[in-house]
């Protein structure tokens, strides 16, 4: 992963950072080498966590976090609530099929109140990014994957699965999207 691959990242990190409190248990899905569990270190905060993600080149498990070679969920984590997921430039990556399923995961292994940090590129950015992996300013993390996922159908598929609405706001010069969700009816009840 390149400088602005990483850069990039942080940037996504940073916008979910301030919805995780000291004692939370987190679900990061998409979580590459744990860089949303590292931050958190960083800041010094108390939490636990576990990351899912089919790419990774190493599963980990220390003290506060476990990283999952896998896609979420699995059976490892079953019966288990969560106070926050975070999906991190994840959704564009779900064939638009399977988004409403994917939502009804979340909604079940979060937490009664929980939230539902989810960034969410604009459709404009899979060109730029080919331009900048033309030039090799980029690796990209797997574009190719993309769907052009359309952004508006993020808060109505939210709620119709049971959460509301809790922040929106575009970031990166309006190329990027926060929503941050609180679960608010249990899917598995």
């Amino acid at each position: 992963m390149k400088k602005a691959d990483r850069y990039l990242q942080m940037v996504r990190i940073n916008k979910a950072v301030p919805f995780i409190k000291n004692g939370d248990d987190v679900l990061d899905i998409g979580c590459g080498d744990g860089p949303l569990f590292k931050q958190l270190r960083k800041l010094g905060m108390t939490f636990t966590g576990i990351g899912y993600d089919p790419e990774i080149r190493e599963e980990l498990k220390d003290a506060n976090y476990q990283l999952i070679r896998d896609k979420f969920p699995d059976s490892s984590i079953k019966g288990r609530r969560f106070n926050i997921i975070t999906a991190l430039a994840v959704l564009e990556h779900i064939p638009e099929s399977q988004l409403g399923q994917f939502i009804r995961e979340c909604n079940i292994y979060l937490k009664e109140g929980g939230l539902a940090v989810i960034t969410v590129p604009s459709p404009l950015v899979d060109r730029i990014l080919k331009i900048l992996m033309g030039m090799r300013v980029l690796d990209g993390m797997e574009v190719d994957q993309h769907h052009g996922y359309d952004t508006n159908l993020t808060i109505p598929l939210f709620q119709h699965n049971g959460f509301e609405l809790v922040k929106y706001e575009k970031f990166q010069l309006g190329l990027n999207n926060l929503f941050v969700f609180r679960k608010t009816i249990d899917k598995n009840a």
